[in-house]
């Protein structure tokens, strides 16, 4: 990274940023309106950062927070139930409060800990599962009826075309 290179001043060694620290920056920051304001913020807060630190700042102010990290690895850390049971219920919210209910659970005494149920409720947005097209060609090579051509098929009704498929 350029930042960890760089001979103006180099990065620190060990992150001794603390989120509040940040946070305020970031508010300086937005409130400051002339770009060499706005320079010398950047400037104070880069020089306590490490090459990470910076990283995670410059994507809090480009709002781009992705972790290159997929629902299923992100929900199985969480719980190894929590990403079948978001999607039967594509409710985030809720499969995270039951995973959290089932933590507090285990660690009140009340037993031990329970496997997070599958359940999804009515009104719950489901995703939808698009048809893909294909030609007929490539669906009369997966038929038992392999006679028919690309022009007899052009003729024939499309009731029956779709059987062809089903």
């Amino acid at each position: 990274m350029f930042f960890e290179e760089g001979k103006s001043f180099p990065p620190a060694a060990k992150s001794l940023l603390t989120i509040q620290e940040v946070d305020a920056s970031l508010t300086r920051l937005a409130q400051l309106t002339k770009e060499d304001e706005q320079q010398k913020e950047l400037e104070d807060i880069s020089k306590k950062c490490t090459g990470n630190d910076l990283k995670c700042i410059i994507r809090l102010i480009k709002h781009d927070l992705k972790m290159n990290s997929g629902a299923k690895h992100v929900l199985d850390a969480v719980d190894p139930n929590a990403y079948d049971a978001f999607k039967a219920s594509r409710n985030l919210g809720d499969v995270i409060e039951r995973v959290l209910r089932n933590q507090q659970d285990a660690t009140n005494g009340s037993g031990p800990r329970k496997l997070l149920t599958i359940e999804a409720s009515l009104m719950t947005p489901v995703q939808p599962m698009l048809v893909s097209s294909h030609t007929y060609t490539h669906m009369l090579s997966h038929t038992q009826m392999h006679t028919y051509t690309k022009q007899t098929c052009t003729h024939l009704p499309s009731a029956y075309i779709l059987a062809l498929y089903t």
